[in-house]
């Protein structure tokens, strides 16, 4: 079934962007904690409406970025608008039932519940204050972070300062958006809906939060050998775009790199690959044809081989089956490997094709 979907966007306040950036696990348990709130008010107006067996889902996206390359720990949840129940009148199967658009003062009530739940589940962690930063004196990182996070230049002649910007414009007040809420530093928005119909824009919205940091053409050289990091959009003090240097870009650079061996995109709810209903609100894809079967590139044909062939890498990648014969439809054998010439040199005159042809510029 299509479904629409809603952005949520949660972001948290500056001390605890670096202590999430340091310990991935701390930012998933207020992550989940988030997800929890968000589906409780959707649990809530389906249990009045009389529905049982209530099935949230989400798929999150954890960006560590802000649109000036700087550190800014931050969740994207792509959510189901609506829910997965039962209804006694409806049949015994799952359904999905779609939610009424949350209020501007239902988004508020969200985030004032987050706030509170996630900085209590912090003190217990050990980290009451944001203040609260264990780090090394021999560690680069945690200062290329810290000065990522506030703005400012960690090494270099310019250690300590704040960022060069390049206003354009005049400044102008800063409003919320509508269904947009900020208590204690936590902000959370859920402005943002895609329709069942328009697939198009759900792919677009997905582009957009599994985006990289850096677009090429936001960053530009100029003479001096420094460089520009173009903003997206506009800051409301008229800032455009970032003045730093290459040593400055580096630091950024370094700094919004994640913690090895940390899942940035999570699953909750019904979509979480252990949920009890996932496998009846999944889709029922009838098979068209068999399995491939691949073969090694290799002239032993050892099963024991920790290599995938190069076929099935081709036809994961790009849906091209390259073994198979043009002519006959079967799948060919490897008979010779012929690197560099001379041997290739004959191998394509033979097929009546010049290497020139090809591209290439050596001797032949």
């Amino acid at each position: 079934m299509v479904l629409s979907v809603r952005q949520w966007v949660l972001t948290v306040p500056w001390g605890r962007r670096w202590l999430f950036a340091r310990h991935h696990q701390l930012a998933r348990g207020v992550f989940k904690i988030a997800m929890h709130g968000i589906f409780s008010r959707y649990r809530r107006w389906a249990r009045k409406k009389g529905y049982t067996d209530i099935q949230c889902g989400s798929v999150s996206v954890v960006q560590r970025f802000g649109s000036a390359l700087n550190l800014n720990v931050h969740l994207h949840a792509l959510m189901m608008d609506g829910v997965y129940a039962k209804h006694p009148k409806q049949g015994r199967g799952l359904h999905f039932v779609r939610v009424p658009t949350p209020r501007t003062e239902e988004v508020e009530q969200l985030v004032m519940k987050i706030a509170r739940k996630a900085e209590r589940w912090l003190s217990k962690q050990g980290y009451e204050s944001s203040e609260d930063w264990d780090v090394s004196d021999e560690d680069a990182l945690p200062l290329f972070q810290e000065a990522s996070i506030v703005g400012r230049t960690a090494t270099g002649s310019r250690r300590g300062l704040k960022i060069r910007r390049v206003q354009r414009f005049a400044g102008r007040d800063f409003q919320l958006p509508k269904r947009c809420a900020s208590v204690g530093g936590y902000n959370l928005h859920g402005g943002i809906q895609v329709s069942a119909k328009n697939r198009k824009g759900l792919e677009t919205l997905c582009r957009y939060i599994a985006r990289p940091p850096l677009a090429k053409n936001r960053l530009v050289s100029d003479e001096e050998g420094e460089y520009r990091i173009l903003l997206k959009t506009p800051w409301s003090d008229g800032t455009s775009s970032i003045r730093v240097g290459l040593l400055e870009l580096m630091e950024r650079l370094v700094a919004i790199i994640p913690q090895p061996r940390t899942h940035q995109v999570l699953y909750h709810g019904v979509f979480a690959n252990n949920a009890k209903y996932r496998k009846e609100i999944l889709p029922k894809y009838r098979r068209v044809r068999a399995k491939p079967k691949w073969k090694k590139l290799s002239r032993k044909d050892g099963k024991k081989s920790r290599h995938v062939a190069w076929a099935q890498l081709l036809w994961r990648s790009f849906g091209v089956r390259g073994w198979l014969c043009t002519h006959c439809g079967g799948m060919m054998r490897l008979r010779a490997v012929a690197i560099y010439p001379p041997a290739t040199t004959k191998i394509l005159r033979g097929l009546g094709v010049s290497l020139r042809g090809l591209g290439f510029t050596g001797p032949p």
